[in-house]
Order: structure tokens, then C-alpha cells, then sequence
């Protein structure tokens, strides 16, 4: 079933923080998965409704769109179960901010070759 959140909703789910052993398995003792599920903060916007409806007639867009990762209040908006999955639908009010990528650090050509500029194999 796909839910289309009204006006300045967002359909959001609790992204869930792996801890990873040294092989790189993931363990969460399942006893332990539903409160850090519960404490989480970071969500990932599953869909966005169409944004405020202002006077003129006008829309705002919405502050996050789907494939976001946002910042939520612990107890922001409403439980919906979506074909099984425990999901939240929040108020964009409810968004603390949206999560941004940063860029990856510029590198210095210099540093890569070497220091003369150019690429030359080495041997």
C-alpha cells in the first residue's frame, strides 16, 4: 500500500544506529533493538506531502523530501503501520533539520603525483 502524507506531513522511518563487531556483523541483541529504535532521532523520509497551502493559493515546499535523512524530536508524530512496518508520520513543524552530505575534502593535485605536477608510474 503506498500512504501520500497531506499537506506539510512526512511519512518518515527511524533509521535504527548499526554497531558493528570487528568482522563487520552487525549485533544489536534483540532484546536491546526496540529501545534504540525508539531512542533514535534520525529518520529517513519515505514520502512527502504536497507543502504548506498559503493564501494566495501558492504552495511552499515541503523542508525535507523523500530520500531525506532528518533530525526529529524522540516522540514526534503518530505511529501508522504500512504493511507490517512501524512507521511515523510527523509534522514538518516536528523537523529539527534535514541532514546534508558533506563534500569530500578537496585534494591537493601536488600531493597526489607526487609534487611535479605530472602522473608518472613508478617503478
Amino acid at each position: 500500500m503506498k500512504v501520500h502524507p497531506s499537506s506539510q506531513r512526512l511519512l518518515v522511518k527511524w533509521l535504527v544506529p548499526a554497531e558493528k563487531s570487528v568482522g563487520g556483523v552487525v549485533v544489536i541483541p534483540e532484546a536491546l533493538r526496540e529501545r534504540v529504535e525508539k531512542e533514535s532521532q534520525m529518520a529517513r523520509v519515505l514520502a512527502a506531502g504536497p507543502g504548506r497551502l498559503l493564501d494566495d493559493g501558492a504552495r511552499l515546499d515541503p523542508v525535507a523530501a523523500e530520500g531525506d535523512v532528518v533530525v526529529l524530536y524522540k516522540g514526534s508524530g503518530h505511529e501508522v503501520a504500512v504493511d507490517g512496518e512501524e512507521l511515523r508520520m510527523v509534522h514538518e513543524s516536528e523537523v529539527l533539520g534535514v541532514a546534508v552530505a558533506e563534500p569530500p575534502p578537496a585534494v591537493d593535485p601536488a600531493s597526489v603525483t607526487g609534487g611535479s605536477g605530472r602522473c608518472s608510474p613508478s617503478l
